[in-house]
């Protein structure tokens, strides 16, 4: 059982911000891309906008995860935007937890990279 959790959120074709929870977030990401994930099987992801590693195990990323879909999309764009601002936006439901770190572009940029590159796949391609 993993200790470390990514949160992530996807732009999808539609405009949508996909959040979700992974262990693994290049399979995961890969599996988005395959159309083997019910919503991105409909509205192609066509980046990661922003992840968080979780660290503490399944239910305190959970709990982030629930927290972020609970969120209007102005405030999901701007976590998007300011990606450091989660942990104070949780507040009290961060006490206890190990950690939450956000990721910089150039991570994202990375996993993306290595997963479309596996695959072929273009931005957003079927």
């Amino acid at each position: 059982m993993a200790d470390r959790y990514w949160i992530y959120m996807l732009r999808c074709e539609n405009g949508h911000l996909y959040t979700g929870i992974a262990a693994d977030l290049p399979r995961r990401y890969r599996a988005h891309l395959r159309g083997l994930v019910k919503y991105t099987r409909a509205f192609r992801p066509l980046e990661i906008s922003q992840c968080w590693r979780i660290d503490g195990g399944r239910g305190a990323a959970q709990r982030v995860e629930a927290f972020i879909k609970s969120l209007v999309r102005s405030e999901k764009e701007s976590l998007v935007n300011r990606p450091e601002d989660l942990a104070a936006m949780l507040g009290e439901l961060v006490q206890g937890m190990p950690g939450i770190a956000a990721e910089d572009s150039g991570f994202l940029r990375s996993v993306e990279s290595a997963v479309r590159g596996e695959d072929g796949a273009g931005r957003g391609g079927r």
